[in-house]
């Protein structure tokens, strides 16, 4: 990895990171604020250990996302009832609409028949 190409934010590579801080931090060795950047990582090397998490935490973080993931389902369920409820009115409305434009173009059409049928 060079110091010009972009990271994976997804990924964390600590021996590329290293690498790609020893490039960066090498091409400016004599400057000061490069000397207190490396000094400040290799305190924080040292000081930053791997940690373990305890297994009441895994087992309790993986019964939180397990009820989360149930809830969003429940939830998408609910939107998608609504969504068809909406659907459903929507299209009984249009037909509604369409049976009454018809029958009052009916009575029109009669009317004016017979109508034309008094003025013949």
């Amino acid at each position: 990895m060079s110091a010009t190409e972009p990271c994976n934010p997804s990924y964390f590579d600590d021996a590329a990171l290293e690498a790609w801080l020893a490039e960066a931090l090498s091409a400016q060795a004599a400057d000061a604020q490069a000397q207190a950047i490396r000094a400040m990582v290799d305190h924080m090397q040292a000081m930053l250990v791997p940690v373990q998490p305890s297994m009441n935490f895994v087992h309790d973080l993986e019964q939180s996302l397990i009820r989360t993931a149930g809830s969003q389902t429940l939830q998408q369920r609910y939107r998608r009832t609504i969504f068809i409820g909406v659907a459903a009115a929507g299209s009984i409305v249009s037909v509604v609409g369409l049976a009454v434009y018809v029958f009052r173009q009916r009575e029109r059409i009669a009317a004016s028949l017979s109508l034309w049928g008094r003025l013949s």
